[in-house]
Parts: C-alpha cells; structure tokens; sequence
C-alpha cells in the first residue's frame, strides 16, 4: 500500500468512527417522569420548559446520553434530547395558535408518557 492509501484508509476509518456510535436504551424497568412549567403559556412569544426525568427500576437516575424524543401536536418543539444527570430539557414554544398542545415523550426501552400545555391569547 502506498502512503496516500494509508491516508485515505485513515481519513475513512475516522469518518465512520463518528458514524458508528452506541445506540443506547433505557434498562429494563426504567420510569419516565414528564413535567412542563409553566402548563399555561401566551399563543406568540412564549414557551413552557419540558423536563423528562427517567429512574431505573433501583431508583439511580438513568444514565447519562440516552435520547429521548419529544413531539407535539401544537407549538414547537425539539425532536430529541439526550438525558445528564437522569433529565432531559426542551422548551415547547407557541406559534400564534390557541389551544391545549399535547407533548408526547418516548425513551427507547422506557415507553411513552405525555403532558398538556395550555396556550392561550
């Protein structure tokens, strides 16, 4: 092999480390806790901080760098977070449209919970 193939080989080898990557899920009996505050936020400018707190079934928080997705049916919203300190954080922010916005949260191995949010004008 000569040296410029040697460099590719590495540069490729690098490349797909940062591709490869552990896909973690939650252990087996893990609970998920969902809050949002405040549950009431104004329809323009406004958002509601989303936390997922997740426990293993010892009661230790669950590991650091397990994803949690998030989705709603009204507002925006981050689609995935990863948990530290067993939480994960994302805002809900209003859109300019009223109603009760529902966010759903899931962590592979964990299940669904979810959370309203009121927006109002």
């Amino acid at each position: 092999m000569n040296k410029k193939m040697v460099i590719i080989l590495i540069f490729l080898l690098f490349s797909l480390g940062g591709c490869i990557q552990d896909y973690l899920v939650a252990p087996e009996g893990t609970t998920l806790y969902v809050n949002a505050y405040p549950t009431t936020i104004y329809y323009e400018n406004d958002y509601s901080l989303i936390t997922v707190t997740a426990f293993e079934a010892s009661g230790r928080p669950i590991r650091d760098d397990v994803t949690v997705y998030f989705f709603t049916d009204l507002g925006t919203i981050t689609s995935e977070a990863k948990t530290k300190d067993g939480k994960a954080v994302v805002k809900l922010y209003s859109d300019k449209r009223e109603g009760t916005a529902t966010v759903k949260v899931s962590m592979p191995g964990a299940g669904e919970q979810t959370v309203s949010i009121e927006i109002v004008r």
